[in-house]
């Protein structure tokens, strides 16, 4: 009655995903329901792609964060592939509520962020209580809501 492969090597007998953090790239897409809460104080944090993909995000200092969107290379290495499947997927970061100053996104280097007009962006401020989601085509990194 499982219409999941057996032999599949993401699925267990019962349809369930064996490995938290794993993309199946022949077709099965691990879905996330967890959240990350990062809190920290300015410097730099990239998004693991391969543990979430929801982020909450606090920066407990008045200096800059800045949150990297990770690299091709970088997300074949946290969902474990290296081959050249694709593989699309978005992620939403959330800048904490009780957060008093702001971060700043930005994209790995050799990656770009497209806004909704399509313009290449080079970072995306975000502050207290903002939404973001991101879309991953296999090439770039795609600015598709945000909510402030």
């Amino acid at each position: 009655d499982n219409p999941q492969s057996t032999t599949d090597p993401f699925i267990d007998s019962s349809g369930n995903f064996k490995h938290k953090g794993r993309f199946n790239v022949t077709g099965k897409v691990l879905t996330y329901n967890d959240w990350i809460f990062k809190s920290q104080s300015a410097g730099t944090y990239t998004i693991p792609v391969g543990e979430s993909l929801k982020f909450e995000i606090n920066n407990t200092s008045s200096s800059l964060l800045y949150v990297y969107l990770p690299t091709l290379a970088e997300l074949r290495t946290m969902i474990g592939t290296n081959g050249t499947e694709p593989f699309m997927f978005d992620v939403t970061i959330k800048a904490s509520r009780s957060m008093t100053s702001k971060f700043t996104v930005v994209p790995g280097a050799g990656v770009s962020i497209y806004n909704a007009n399509g313009s290449d962006i080079s970072y995306h401020d975000m502050s207290q209580g903002d939404s973001t989601r991101f879309y991953f085509d296999g090439n770039a990194w795609n600015l598709l809501t945000y909510q402030a």
